[in-house]
């Protein structure tokens, strides 16, 4: 081959790996169809999860930055993994316009849009209350300075709410001896049918009625349950939806 074609071939290989085309398309098993993909995503690429975020080459970015890019709907996120150490990855996937791909980007987007939303509160005093548990016990941001305060919203009908509540008594069974955590939940409905429901299902967070106001116009939460924690300063922490999968992590971090 002549050094003239060599050089072009370079040229042109560099053109192709500077606009992204190192990240060409990959036979990955779970792009098959939309379960497969949605099952990949919730068991390895939890959006609420620590990991680093790393843009198409491979290089380090801004988390903020990492979800809206996904909120575009050109990528999606492959998990890698490196000396002990979790990246997500950016993965174009809008080469391919099948159906099955808009399907999996639009998806994608819709938890991106929650993840940002989420991670809009992260740095903020959480806002004023003052309130009643079930047994009478008062809360407000005063007494419950130089604790973690660990919220969870909820409500009776809600499926995913309930279908979590053993792990979260698990939860408040290994932190049962720190005074310095206290594990409270906001609840839509009122006293009488909170204590009707919680007779029958066991539910170890100090329970507050009546919150579906405090929760949607205060809080901004439109979606349950939605996890919050606190910090000893009451700035808030983390929030997240999934308290089975992400609460053990997160309050193993904050309380070192």
């Amino acid at each position: 081959m002549s050094i003239t074609k060599i050089y072009k071939l370079s040229i042109l290989t560099v053109f192709l790996s500077f606009f992204g085309c190192e990240n060409k398309p990959k036979n990955y098993p779970f792009l098959k169809d939309f379960i497969s993909y949605l099952t990949y995503f919730n068991q390895n690429t939890g959006l609420s999860a620590d990991f680093i975020p790393l843009d198409e080459q491979g290089n380090e970015m801004q988390r903020i930055d990492f979800v809206k890019v996904l909120r575009k709907k050109h990528c999606i996120p492959i998990r890698e993994e490196e000396d002990g150490k979790v990246y997500y990855k950016l993965y174009r996937l809008d080469n391919d316009k099948s159906p099955v791909n808009d399907q999996i980007l639009t998806t994608v987007a819709q938890f991106a849009e929650i993840e940002e939303n989420f991670m809009s509160y992260e740095g903020k005093l959480f806002p004023t209350f003052n309130v009643l548990d079930l047994k009478g016990n008062q809360y407000d941001n005063q007494n419950t300075q130089d604790k973690i305060l660990v919220l969870k919203t909820w409500f009776i009908r809600c499926h995913a709410c309930i279908e979590e509540m053993p792990a979260m008594n698990k939860i408040v069974k290994e932190y049962e001896n720190r005074k310095d955590v206290l594990f409270l939940s906001l609840a839509d409905n009122d006293a009488t049918s909170l204590q009707r429901f919680l007779a029958k299902k066991r539910f170890d967070y100090q329970t507050v009625a009546n919150q579906e106001d405090f929760i949607q116009k205060t809080l901004g939460f439109t979606s349950y349950p939605t996890h919050i924690i606190v910090s000893k300063s009451g700035k808030i922490l983390k929030v997240f939806s999934d308290g089975e999968k992400y609460l053990p992590y997160y309050l193993t971090k904050f309380l070192k």
